[in-house]
Order: C-alpha cells, then structure tokens, then sequence
C-alpha cells in the first residue's frame, strides 16, 4: 500500500513548446522519459536534471505525424547486484501510424555535467555539478583517505555505524551520491504500419514487436531480423470483430472483446495444417456493458475493465494453463460528464485514476479504497485566505495533464495542466510482512508507530539501502523460466522484541542497535553483514527469534542435482540462516561485536522456494513455531527453542542456545487446482492445526482440520496428509488480513481477532468462533459430522478516510489505526504530511454482542466494563439508534436502553446522552423510557446525586426555554409561563441540596442561568428566602 508522502520533492520547469502528451519511466535506468508532438526529453529520474533531447524536424513531422505515445520493453537483469542497462530502445508511436525506433546508449562510467541542445549547441539547458563525481581523478589525499580507511576498518569495511557522525560523511558520499550518466540518443528505425492500429506492445526479454490492426490483423515482427509473421483475425471461424483487445506481457496472450460482448483469452498456437501461428480462443465471459480499455494488473492476476461509468475487477484464475475470470467487484465509479484514464502502478497494489477534463487525480488501491485524492488540496485551499497567485502556486501539482509511477513505485511524477512543470512526489510505503509493529518506509526514511500508537518516529535509511531502494525495479522482464533463471533481489524490514531494526537486500544485510527504551528514542547505530564465505548470498527476506537473526538466502540450484520429484523442482531454491546476533544488542554501549558470516549457527537449503513463512511465539517466549509455505506445495512446521544465556563466575555472559526441529509436514498438492500456493501473499496459522491464506488476487481461504483434537493427538507424526483438511474461500477482494488480541474483563486470556480490510470496510471474526463455525459459507461440502445451525456474522465497521492497519487495545477504548492524509497551510504555503489515524470500534463490538449474539446484558457488562469509554459507547449507540427512524431501529434502541439499565452508572449515562442531542428527540426518548423530564428529575432526586442533579437541572432548564414557542409539551404554551409551580419546587429542593453539599459555584451558576428564564426574579426570592 502507498499514500502521497508529502509535497513535491522536485520540480523543474519545462522549456518545451508543446504540450507534453506522454511521459513513462525506463526500466532498470535512472531515467525519465517525456515526449511532445515533436520532442523526445530523456530527464535524471532523481533529480530531474534534463540529459539529453531530440528534436524531429518539420520533413520528419510532415511525413510520419506527431507523436502519440511511448512504449518501452521489460528486460529481466540481476536486480541483486543493482544491474543497470546500458543501451535501451523507445518505441516513439505517432498519430500516422508509424514507429520510430530510438537508441538510448548509457554511459555509467563518464557523468555529464552540462547539458545542450542537440540540435543548437549554443542553447545551454543545463550547467551544474553534482554532489560528488564517480570519475574523479588520482591525487595523494585520496590515497591517505583509503589507507586509513583500509587501516581502521580493514577489507570489511565499516563494522559499526553511526549516520549522525560527523566522520561518515565520507562514506555517506560514497553510496548515495549518484552521477548522471551520459546518455546518447538516436533515430535507429522507422517502422511504418501496414493499418491503423489498435494495439503496440513490446514483448519482455525479446525482440519481438506485436501490433494489433483495426483491419482485423495482428502482426509479430522481430526487430532484429526483420522478420514478421501476420495473423488474419477474419479468416478465422471463431473471429466475428473487435471492440477492445489488450496483451497480457506476463501470460503471453490477448485478451479480446467483440461486440456481443464475448470476453476470450486469444493464445498463439501452431497449427499443424497451417505454415504459421495462429489464435485460439479460450472464452472467459460475457459482458453486458461497454467497455472502453482492458487493465491488465503487472503483478497479479487481476484484471480491470473500464467502461463510461465505472471500473470493475475481476480475478484470473488457471486450470491447467486454462485461464477463467471471475467478477469481484466495483472498485471506482465516475463523474457524469467526465473522461477518465486509469493505469495500474509497477507494483500492481494501486491504480492511477486521472480526470482528463478538470486534471484531477487520484491513487486508488486494487480493491477500491481512495488512498489520496488531489480534489482534497484543492478543497482545503478554496476554504483559506490565500489569494489567487498563492492558491495556483499551492495547487499546480492537483490538476495536471499526464502522470506515471516510478519503476520501483516510491515515486509520482506529474507533468501539470499547461505542460509547463515537472514534479517528483515521493510514496509512502507499508512494509508487508509479520512483524512486530507495522513499518513504514519512504526513500531515505524507516518510519515507526509509537508503542502508544498515537505518534510516528523516523530514522534514517543506511545510505547503501537508499541506493538500494532508489535503484530497485518491481518489474523485472516477465514471469517466463527465462527471467526466472536470474535471481532478482528484494528489499525487506525488520523488527524485533528488542526494539531493533534491521534491513536485507541481496548480499547486504544490516541490524541496529535498540531504537528505543520504554518512551525513549535513541539514535540507532549500525551493524552490517560481511560475508567470508566463498559463495555469495542473497536475503529475500529474515525475521526474528529472540536475539537471532533468521535469514532467508535464495541461490541457483546446484547443476545436476536430480531427484525423483525433479520436475517440480524450482530453477532456484531457498535456504534458512540463523545468524546469532545477541551483542548487537549493547553495541551503543562500547560491547564488542562482529556482524559477519562467522556469527552463523545453522543453515539449511530447501529443494524449493519458500513462499511465505509464519513465526508463532509460544507463552514460555522461549519456544517458537515457524510455519513455511514452501512451491513445492508443502507447510513446513518447525519447533525452534532458545535459551536464555547464562551469566558465569567472572560476570561474562555465554550465547544463548538454539534447538530446531521438524514437528510436522503437509502436503497440499491434491488442492492445487483450489489453493495456488505460489499466490499466497499473507500466512497464519489457528491453534497449530487451521491455516489462514490471503493470496494476491484477493481470495482469503481457511485451511481446516476437521478431526477433533482427541484423534489428532493420537495422529501425530511428521507427515501428515491434506486428506484431514477442508479448504473454505471465507470472502474475496480482500486488502489485508491481521491478527490481533483483545483482554476482556471477564477472559483469563487473551480473545484474538481476525481483521479482514477491505476496500470500504474492515470485517472482525473472533477467531475461535471462526473456527466453529466457517463451515456456514455458502457452496462448502463438509466432510465433518456437525455444522452450526446460523451463519457467522463479523463485526463490519466501515473505514472512509483511512485504510487500517492494525487493532489497538488501551485502558480506554478499542481502536483501528492507520495512515491518515493531513494538510496544513503555513506562511502561505501548503505542506502535505500523514498522521496516525484511530477510529473507535469498541462501540462496534458491543453492538455485535447485542444485537448478532444475544449476549446476556449481565454478561455484556462484565465484558466490557473495564474499559473507560463503556459508557460513552453506549451514549452512542443510543444516539444512532434515536437518530435513524428505520423500522427495526425502535427494538434496537429499547435493547440498548435495557443494557444502559443494568449498569451501574445508568442515570449518569442518561443525562450525558440528554446534554448531547436536540431538544426534538426529547419525546421520542422520554416515551421509550416512559417517563417524563420532571418523572426523571424526581428519580435522580431520589438517588441523592447532587451533581447528577445539578447536570440534568441545567440541561432540562435549557430545554424548558428553546421549547418556549413550540408544542413540543402540552404544559409549555406561549401563553404560560416557562417555569411552571413543579419546575419550581424542583429548582428551589436541588439548590438546597447543593447548599447542604457545599456547592456554592454550581448554586452561582445555576442563579444566573434562572434569571435569564425568569428575569422577574421572584424565584431568586423564594431561593434566598429557602436558603436563610
């Protein structure tokens, strides 16, 4: 997930003379390619400094047209060494149904420090230097540097860092600080179209150009070669015609819509009657609307159609390399009147959404949930006092005309409405994973919530994984065994029980000092990995046991390993590290400690990938459960016990010690058709025995055991087959999935809740009752003897302005939490910033208790009493049941009054309920509790509560004087008096009782608000008289 983290970074102006009609990120470079009518600008992603441009004479534009669009091709590289492309192509489209092919030659090795017109060289566009240059010239003080360097720290480098230190600057410069390449660009080929078209796609990791044609042909032609080879679409029986077509670069096939509105998977094939490729069909659907563009999602098998009115999502699934799609739903509904363009980011986990009628813009999540909307700035600064030049200034980046995402997701560019700026907005990015804590990172930040969850702590990114984070692209070429045979790098967090950061990417991996301790924040100081070893590693992903380090390293698979389950086997193979890390913890107090490979204590390679993992702690915190979803579809159960160092005769502590073993292995293949494990995105487990999966497409599944717990004790082993689980799809489109704990009052542990969030809302299941009962989804077979006799219902809060992220649990309330979008306007100017943000369910959950599971009121109020806002939660639910006059609503309001009553504080909770809401509901509450305001003035005489007294004195007066012209009581008419002879035996009894209580500012104040009712003051006599 990503939101807008702040203002613009970077802008610059554009010195074009037309309008800029596309602009897209080159893979695996750090460049920015931006096209007009006439002109291809190739810009420093970065730092947005133009490197070179191409200029199209008035002969070039004259015979081949204005330029349209720009297409470039996915090339897979080794993203764990950072590998960068030197030569690329760019594919410029034109509006005369030409292709101009150019040359993009990078150099690495010389920077360029100024920047000319191509075609004018005395046009100067722009002349700076960088902070530091990679081609930097031999002098004797730079030698000194290195030696010292090589002296201190020896060939490890830097074993113990400290950003904040004034002797780190060097090596700051060193990792961060990047050079502009020298860039080369020329017109290597003119390609001219046999037809107008209506699809160009560039084929990933091959030379092969595809065009689909608006006269019912589509042509492959190898750029290299020159070779083509054109299918005729009307000479095939199946065809009809073509309303919207689109190429899958991850499947390698079209999907292509006619005008019935049949949806079908078109896969090239080889006939063997014919001399050349043909297309098959595959129907997937039909569809009864219009559909104007097909979004293909680069990362998972997700697929948007966008017609007039709306997008809709659907998710692709295989049989057998069979494709299906199913509907899943509307995620974005249009404006009337409003033309709109939507794109997928490289990442796969939001779309853009662009107004192309008033330059709004929006970053939406796969499953619909608004994550920034530009209309929100533009809101916030019509309702200020800027004047209008400030206000254009503020808001230029709101309206824009074009947009794209960066290759690595972090970052927005943005080309404004006229086409005359240029501007960077960087992301803020959730890190996905099991952890302690929700981590959040940008480009050159870790942030981190607050253990009170109420503010958020940054700390700064080791200037390696700035670079890591900066060079990092979410595509690399093609799910193809091709692209799979190079190892492709990714960068993980991490945090654990002792408050330590660490990070992983490729061969480097880092840990920090304890960032806090308790409420205090402390600078973290850097430990990182050095690898003695001859073979190279490459961490995918690590997690925390107590004080060590687990690691997961990807390598190749050994050539000429074999087995008899080969076939299976993945081209590449995971292995498990346990790295011992318990000195890192007092690094900031001067202890000794080496973070290098000499620090390992086990590790084992898998014969497959491990997809995702679980790390389940048990209550001794000594023995944990790691849980692996392994490709080869197995769940791997292994029992890791620590022991806790012990401290010997002269004070020194030894290592503690660790036990790893296999508790259980199951085998899921005979659900693989059900259950794609390579999909699994999020993993848990229930009770050691259910498992929960979310995978990317957004089906959460429930993996079952339906043998009771007295056959599996008896049942155990190290092998255990899927034939004792049934897999339940509990809901579809579903964002995230987080575990949570709850202490109620009345519980000895701990109840723990599943979180399902959705694009709109966030479902709570309590889990145990899950367990129960996911057998009452609709469609199940259940092999099990018994089934609940009702369905479950969760706990359904809808979330608006932010997307949660976890369940908080205080003294005071519970609480979702996560990252909510905030504006602020300062010395006319406007900063954009996130926040925490917390919404309040606890009323939620006693509204469920009450409502859904006909709890005993008794029962409700020892569950919920412990918390300080049980009253207040019932204050609102009163109001929203006394609001809403639906049928239905009048039971529900008499229930909650019933529970209001068995509490002990219920006529406080009433009176705080009255001082709240308008004098209109008045009657409609006193009628359900059938009482009248004096009836409930003499019963709280009753009970002695001189300060209840007192508050609902003060509201009952109040409503006494708005309802002076109104008929809302028979006895209060315009003609009487607004104190009648009871009112005033009522004040006169409460003012003695506050006088005996001693309560003279209250008797004040309440003398002053009688004179405004009655200014006669012939009460304040009778008071005065009373009183002597």
């Amino acid at each position: 997930m990503a939101w807008i983290n702040s203002c613009p970074e970077y802008s610059i102006p554009l010195a074009l003379e037309q309008h800029v009609v596309d602009i897209a990120p080159i893979p695996h470079t750090p460049l920015l390619a931006v096209v007009t009518p006439s002109t291809l600008v190739i810009y420093h992603s970065k730092s947005l400094i133009p490197v070179t441009l191409r200029k199209r004479g008035s002969e070039c534009l004259q015979s081949h047209g204005p330029t349209t669009s720009i297409h470039l091709r996915h090339i897979t590289v080794d993203t764990v060494n950072l590998d960068q492309l030197q030569s690329v192509n760019v594919f410029v489209r034109t509006a005369s149904n030409f292709v101009l092919v150019f040359h993009l030659l990078i150099n690495y090795g010389k920077s360029m420090y100024q920047v000319c017109d191509s075609g004018d060289d005395d046009r100067l566009l722009q002349n700076a230097l960088p902070l530091a240059s990679g081609v930097s010239r031999f002098s004797f003080s730079n030698l000194l540097k290195t030696a010292t360097r090589s002296i201190i720290h020896g060939n490890t480098g830097i074993n113990l860092a400290n950003l904040e230190h004034f002797n780190y600057g060097t090596y700051d410069d060193e990792e961060r600080n990047e050079q502009i390449p020298s860039v080369r660009l020329t017109l290597a080929k003119i390609i001219k179209m046999s037809a107008p078209l209506l699809g160009f796609w560039c084929k990933p990791n091959s030379q092969n150009l595809i065009f689909a044609y608006d006269n019912q042909e589509i042509q492959l032609l190898n750029l290299k070669s020159s070779k083509n080879e054109t299918i005729s679409l009307r000479d095939l029986s199946w065809y009809t015609d073509t309303t919207a077509i689109e190429y899958s670069l991850r499947h390698n096939f079209f999907l292509h819509l006619n005008s019935s509105g049949q949806l079908s998977a078109l896969q090239f094939v080889d006939e063997p009657n014919s001399s050349g490729l043909s297309l098959k069909p595959m129907p997937l659907l039909s569809i009864n609307y219009k559909v104007e563009a097909i979004l293909l999602n680069p990362q998972f098998d997700l697929v948007c159609l966008q017609s007039d009115t709306d997008v809709k999502i659907y998710a692709m699934y295989f049989t057998k390399d069979i494709p299906s799609l199913r509907y899943v739903k509307k995620i974005f509904k249009f404006e009337r009147g409003s033309a709109y363009e939507c794109h997928w980011s490289p990442c796969g986990m939001f779309l853009t959404v662009l107004d192309t009628t008033s330059g709004k813009w929006q970053t939406v999540s796969r499953f619909g949930s608004t994550l920034f909307d530009s209309s929100w700035i533009l809101s916030e600064l019509s309702s200020s006092d800027l004047g209008e030049s400030k206000m254009s200034e503020n808001s230029d980046y709101c309206q824009i005309s074009c947009l794209t995402v960066s290759s690595n997701a972090r970052h927005i560019y943005l080309i404004n409405r006229a086409s005359s700026r240029l501007y960077s907005l960087s992301l803020l990015r959730v890190h996905e994973g099991n952890q302690r804590s929700s981590l959040l990172c940008d480009d050159q930040y870790i942030i981190i919530p607050s253990q009170n969850g109420n503010s958020l702590t940054k700390y700064p990114l080791l200037p390696l994984f700035q670079k890591v984070v900066s060079r990092f692209n979410c595509i690399n070429g093609s799910i193809s065994k091709h692209a799979q045979k190079k190892l492709t790098g990714k960068f993980t967090l991490g945090f654990n029980a002792f408050d330590q950061l660490s990070l992983s990417y490729g061969p480097h991996l880092s840990i920090s000092t304890p960032v806090r301790f308790g409420d205090e924040i402390n600078q973290p100081l850097w430990f990182t990995f050095y690898n003695h070893l001859s073979e190279a590693m490459n961490f995918v992903n690590h997690f925390w046991v107590g004080d060590y380090l687990v690691a997961i390293s990807r390598f190749h698979r050994e050539e000429g390993h074999t087995t008899a389950d080969s076939n299976n086997e993945d081209l590449i193979v995971d292995e498990l590290i346990i790295i011992g890390s318990s000195g890192s913890r007092h690094g900031a107090g001067g202890t000794y400690f080496k973070f290098d490979s000499d620090q390992i204590v086990w590790r084992h390679a898998f014969k497959s990938q491990i997809v995702n993992y679980e790390l389940v702690d048990k209550n001794d915190k000594e023995s944990h459960v790691l849980n692996l979803i392994t490709n080869d579809l197995k769940i791997i159960s292994m029992q890791i016990s620590t022991k806790s160092p012990k401290q010997d005769s002269s004070g020194r502590k030894s290592n503690s010690k660790i036990q790893i073993r296999i508790k259980k292995t199951i085998h899921l293949s005979s659900i693989k058709h059900k259950l794609p494990i390579r999909l699994v995105r999020q993993f848990f487990s229930v009770q050691g025995k259910h498992f929960l999966f979310l995978l990317n497409n957004g089906d959460f599944f429930f993996l079952r055991n339906q043998l009771p717990d007295s056959h599996l004790e008896s049942t155990r082993g190290p092998v255990q087959t899927n034939n004792m689980y049934d897999l339940i799809l509990v809901k579809k489109a579903v964002e995230a999935i987080y575990l949570s704990g709850v202490q109620f009052e009345n519980h000895e542990e701990q109840t723990r809740y599943l979180t399902l969030v959705t694009g709109k809302y966030a479902f709570f299941y309590e889990l145990n009752d899950l367990v129960e009962r996911v057998y009452d989804y609709e469609g199940v077979e259940y092999s099990g003897e018994k089934r609940a006799n009702d369905e479950i219902v969760p706990i359904e809060i809808p979330h608006s302005t932010f997307l949660p992220l976890q369940m908080n649990q205080n003294g005071a309330t519970l609480e979702i939490s996560g990252i909510e979008f905030q504006s602020i306007i300062r010395s006319d100017k406007l900063l954009v910033k996130y926040k925490i943000g917390r919404q309040m369910v606890l009323s939620n959950f006693i509204a469920h208790d009450l409502f859904e599971l006909d709890v005993p009121f008794d029962e409700i109020k020892r569950k919920y009493a412990g918390f300080q806002s049980f009253d207040y939660c019932l204050e609102f639910l009163l109001f929203e049941y006394l609001e809403d006059d639906n049928t239905g609503n009048k039971e529900k309001l008499q229930k909650v009054c019933e529970l209001v009553d068995v509490t002990t504080s219920a006529d406080s909770i009433y009176v705080n309920f009255l001082r709240k809401i308008e004098v209109r509901y008045w009657d409609k509450f006193f009628a359900l509790l059938k009482q009248t305001p004096e009836g409930f003035m003499n019963r709280l005489i009753e009970s002695n509560d001189v300060e209840l007294c007192y508050s609902y004195l003060n509201v009952y007066l109040n409503f006494k004087r708005e309802s002076e012209s109104s008929t809302t009581l028979d006895s209060c008419t315009a003609q009487q008096p607004i104190l009648v002879m009871e009112d005033r035996q009522l004040i006169t009894k409460i003012i003695g009782m506050l006088a005996d209580a001693e309560k003279y500012d209250e008797c004040f104040e309440l003398c002053r608000f009688i004179k405004s009712l009655e200014p006669s003051g012939e009460l304040l006599k009778k008071i005065r008289s009373v009183l002597a």
